[in-house]
């Protein structure tokens, strides 16, 4: 327990997890870019009038996004890979505290990635920060496991006080909680009423209002046992899947599959290098090219 907790792992595992949330933090920051326009009024900042870029706040606040958005790529690139993260740690703290109105659940997730990344030595790897440290020392392939540990534990504990909650409301306690978001047009994609005319359909939905929270405080647990893991990875991906393809929840459902990568293991990451640098290779040699030239004529 001791080696698990306070050993060393894999610092791949880092990097995958930093440019999977870089990436999602770039997309978030995207997003909120245009509403900042809508929803800043000029009085809020009146009193720092004379410190605005181009003495307005369209430009200012077009100045400060497109510094955050360079966040998220220094991020991804693994660019001062602790600060990139710190930072826009910080950012999305400032967002959630002042535009509350922005957030929702999967920036919780955002910012709690954030701040262990922050604490993990997520530049080892795939990196600019492994490329300037090669020149100076031999690089490092592992880290200290402890913040991945913690993330990982979260993890379970995310999806156990989902289902703690659901199960303490009666619409998912009765079986009617799966039909009831279905239904409404502000959740659900699609109309879907006409699903109520068939009623194995309707024992099938109120099923699944029982069954999901069941199944999350189960996964909850289970998740952290390696030989179920991968089934149970997968079956976490495709219920995500669904929940992105029938409900308007935003980036929640790839927020939590990009999750999902701590749990990467040594043989997948080492299956995912080999792959790059067979591609890398071909690219170099002219072989991709030239192979794919053959094929058309």
């Amino acid at each position: 327990m001791k080696e698990w907790l306070f050993g060393n792992t894999d610092s791949r595992t880092y990097a995958a997890l930093r440019i999977a949330f870089g990436i999602l933090c770039s997309i978030r920051v995207w997003i909120l870019w245009p509403l900042a326009h809508l929803h800043i009024p000029s009085a809020a900042i009146q009193p720092v009038s004379p410190y605005l870029l181009g003495g307005t706040l369209d430009s200012t606040i077009n100045g400060v996004f497109a510094l955050v958005l360079l966040l998220g790529v220094s991020l991804i690139v693994g660019f001062w890979s602790r600060l990139s993260a710190g930072l826009l740690w910080i950012v999305f703290l400032i967002i959630y505290h002042n535009f509350p109105l922005w957030s929702y659940g999967g920036d919780g997730i955002l910012r709690s990635i954030l701040f262990f990344l922050m604490l993990s030595e997520s530049g080892n790897d795939w990196s600019v920060d492994r490329f300037i440290m090669a020149r100076r020392s031999p690089s490092k392939t592992s880290a200290p496991a402890w913040p991945l540990r913690v993330i990982q534990i979260q993890l379970g504990a995310i999806y156990l006080a989902a289902g703690i909650s659901k199960l303490t409301n009666a619409d998912w306690i009765h079986g009617h909680a799966v039909s009831l978001i279905l239904a409404d047009p502000l959740y659900s994609r699609f109309d879907l009423s006409f699903l109520h005319k068939f009623p194995l359909i309707v024992w099938t939905v109120r099923l699944l209002s029982v069954a999901v929270p069941v199944w999350e405080i189960i996964f909850s647990f289970l998740l952290h046992i390696p030989k179920l893991r991968g089934f149970l990875l997968l079956c976490g991906v495709a219920f995500h899947l669904c929940t992105c393809l029938l409900l308007r929840i935003e980036w929640f459902g790839p927020i939590m599959i990009a999750y999902y990568l701590v749990f990467l293991t040594p043989k997948i990451l080492n299956k995912t290098e080999s792959t790059i640098d067979q591609i890398k290779t071909k690219f170099t040699e002219g072989s991709f090219l030239e192979s794919n030239f053959t094929d058309e004529v």
